[in-house]
């Protein structure tokens, strides 16, 4: 069995997800390779130490060297209270809580007075532990533990009353791939319409990659790098629940990191559709924007439905129809009707990429969290 961490950690920690993606890029596109099918999982966390706890906390490192602790989840902590000794079933709610038959949780009334319990199976309301909770605790705190080795040497900042800010980081021993939602594929690439509450805006930035030539004399010559500009973008999502962070995991697995590349709407009122779509169709009408001056052609567009489902269609040319109203030209006719008033919005597509192969989840407490996604464009 690993070692316990027993020390208590101030409300919040940051978990990061590490990918490894092999790239090549080429003037008109790139190749990518994941290396690891799922991702490592590192927990950091702030800790506000006295001068034993810390002289314990660093012995405990010293000790334990490259071997496993049992680290608890602190955010994930319920306060329970009196616990009897050789008590079997702790109540408690474990829905959205990393409970595991076969693991271990952990009851805390202090650093010097803490035990990890075997994990024997539990229900929506309780946990039976095999075979009990040696105790008793009068004021005992109790969450899962998960275990994880020190990757870090503790960091500390140290105060004039002898007291610390210590920070802790372990890299988990144990690490899965979740299964993400299943979306609709559009022109072989999922079309993700996965957006929890959103934290602030997009933001985009166009850069152009280019190689500086100079010359002795001073002059410079410029060479591109690729064919398109290159379109970097950022979603940033707050997640109210333990449940909303494990949908923004779950999403975040589909993605193998920087590997996979994905549509993303940018949930913009972009064009607005002004008749009913139907089978066979081969254009569709919208209010005039000058379309062909907006948007590059080819430009790929979305349907999002009332129902939070999508059509997707790629448009090739648009016309003027007169009366305020353009025709836009579709590269392949629509193949399901779409009526009026089951159109939400009709928004952009950019076919895209995670811009980096780690991503970090900012847990706040209460079972919130923040996340801020990079994402590059990428080219069919």
């Amino acid at each position: 069995m690993s070692t316990l961490w027993p020390f208590d950690a101030l409300p919040g920690y940051t978990e990061t997800l590490r990918w490894r993606t092999e790239a090549m890029t080429t003037y008109a596109g790139e190749q990518r390779q994941a290396m690891m099918p799922y991702p490592d999982v590192e927990l950091t966390f702030q800790l506000d130490m006295d001068a034993e706890e810390f002289a314990k906390a660093r012995q405990l490192q010293r000790a334990v060297g490259t071997s496993e602790f049992a680290i608890p989840l602190w955010e994930q902590c319920d306060h329970i209270g009196a616990i009897s000794a050789h008590q079997v079933d702790v109540s408690l709610a474990t829905a959205d809580k990393d409970y595991v038959a076969g693991g271990y949780l952990m009851a805390w009334s202090a650093h010097t007075y803490c035990e990890s319990c075997l994990i024997d199976s539990f229900d929506a309301d309780s946990v039976t532990l095999d075979p009990w909770i040696v105790g008793p605790h009068s004021n005992a705190w109790v969450c899962p533990l998960v275990d994880g080795r020190l990757i870090k040497p503790l960091s500390a900042q140290r105060r004039d009353n002898a007291s610390a800010l210590v920070s802790s980081t372990f890299l988990l021993s144990t690490a899965s791939s979740l299964t993400p939602v299943a979306y609709a594929q559009y022109r072989s690439h999922e079309l993700t319409l996965f957006r929890p509450h959103l934290a602030g805006s997009d933001s985009e930035t166009f850069t152009h990659q280019a190689v500086t030539l100079e010359s002795a004399g001073g002059a410079r010559a410029y060479a591109e790098k690729r064919d398109e500009p290159e379109l970097t973008s950022s979603l940033s999502w707050f997640c109210r629940t333990r449940a909303e962070t494990q949908e923004l995991r779950e999403w975040l697995h589909g993605r193998l990191g920087a590997c996979t590349s994905f549509w993303r709407p940018s949930w913009n009122q972009d064009v607005t559709i002004t008749k009913a779509v139907g089978i066979g169709d081969t254009t569709i009408e919208i209010n005039e924007v000058g379309f062909l001056s907006l948007y590059p052609n080819p430009s790929d567009f979305t349907i999002i439905k009332t129902d939070g489902t999508a059509v997707a269609f790629r448009a090739t040319g648009a016309s003027s129809a007169g009366g305020g109203k353009e025709n836009i030209t579709l590269s392949a006719a629509m193949t399901v009707a779409v009526p009026i008033a089951e159109i939400s919005k009709t928004s952009r597509i950019a076919l895209v990429r995670l811009a980096s192969d780690t991503v970090e989840i900012r847990h706040i407490g209460n079972g919130q969290a923040e996340c801020s996604v990079p994402l590059v464009e990428v080219f069919e």
